[in-house]
């Protein structure tokens, strides 16, 4: 139930990493390039920036405008289908930097909402641990991406980056198809209304019968939820910190991981890795250092799984 949408996680990552290889590919180079004075391509800075970072652009737009009006379920067959899209438009474009910008836009529109229905349909005791299972998957998701850029590299023509880029067509269909299996988010069905399902997916879950006590407690803690939730008003961003029920802390804590996962570097090297090791010299292989960071990450990442839990219980 939980790999389908855990499989969003890796497309995203693989998305990530993938760029990172292409950019100093020298067929990518030649078709989305620019001439310097002595008649060599090369990819400036701002193409660079703006190759790699319209993929987050649309990622931050895409999920408020679905998840409510059509269910979870929905609005991942939506956007994998635009994510599917997006990468068509990437692997199909031959020297229009413009096409492949606007395929990158389309493919972090889909990916962007694709994370929703992970918390909403975890078992309360197992939310913290499918959350960062699913970071899991997306260093997993860069760190295969890596594999194949190194795999493809030399390839003389096109190849090179249609093949690890164009591969996100088999997983996007995979997840599009994978889709019909899932079951809608319980807050969801509650939220429209639809008691009688929502008490099945939530028994399901559980592994309980629909008329257990848990089911009984989680959809009265759930309805009490989306109660508070519509009759809470409009609120300001003031009130994120504001002292009343430690607001003010929590909202430092978030802001504060936030700050610390980009303090640490680890995206400058997820983008732009292949090409400041290629900078320092020829003796380093850019594709293999990155294939060794990427399983570094892989392994930092696993010890997670066993504590959120406990952190989660700490940070309420």
């Amino acid at each position: 139930m939980f790999i389908n949408p855990l499989d969003a996680g890796f497309l995203f990552g693989y998305d990530i990493g993938v760029i990172s290889g292409c950019l100093i590919m020298p067929d990518f180079i030649r078709r989305f390039g620019e001439l310097d004075d002595q008649g060599k391509f090369f990819l400036s800075s701002s193409r660079q920036s703006i190759i790699t970072s319209l993929l987050s652009a649309g990622g931050a737009l895409a999920q408020a405008f679905t998840s409510d009006r059509n269910g979870r379920r929905g609005s991942i067959l939506i956007w994998s289908a635009v994510f599917t899209i997006g990468v068509a438009i990437q692997t199909g474009t031959t020297f229009s930097i413009v096409q492949l910008t606007i395929g990158r836009f389309i493919a972090g529109l889909g990916v962007g909402a694709l994370s929703a229905i992970v918390p909403e349909t975890a078992p309360k005791a197992l939310r913290g641990a499918m959350l960062v299972l699913y970071q899991l998957q997306i260093i997993i998701g860069i760190f295969l991406s890596y594999i194949l850029d190194l795999a493809t590299h030399s390839i003389s023509n096109s190849a090179s980056w249609r093949i690890p880029v164009g591969l996100q067509l088999l997983l996007g269909l995979i997840l599009l198809s994978g889709i019909f299996f899932l079951p809608e988010s319980p807050r969801h069905l509650l939220g429209t209304g639809r008691h009688k399902e929502a008490r099945g997916v939530i028994a399901a879950l559980n592994g309980v019968p629909e008329d257990d006590e848990l089911v009984d407690e989680l959809v009265a803690e759930l309805d009490y939820a989306i109660r508070q939730e519509n009759d809470g008003g409009k609120a300001t961003w003031a009130e994120c910190f504001s002292a009343r029920n430690n607001l003010w802390k929590r909202t430092g804590n978030g802001m504060m991981l936030q700050f610390i996962q980009q303090l640490n570097g680890q995206n400058f090297y997820y983008y732009y890795g292949d090409t400041f090791f290629q900078s320092a010299g020829r003796r380093l292989n850019p594709f293999v250092i990155q294939v060794i960071l990427g399983g570094v990450s892989v392994i930092g990442t696993i010890p997670a799984l066993v504590s959120p839990s406990i952190y989660f219980d700490v940070i309420d």
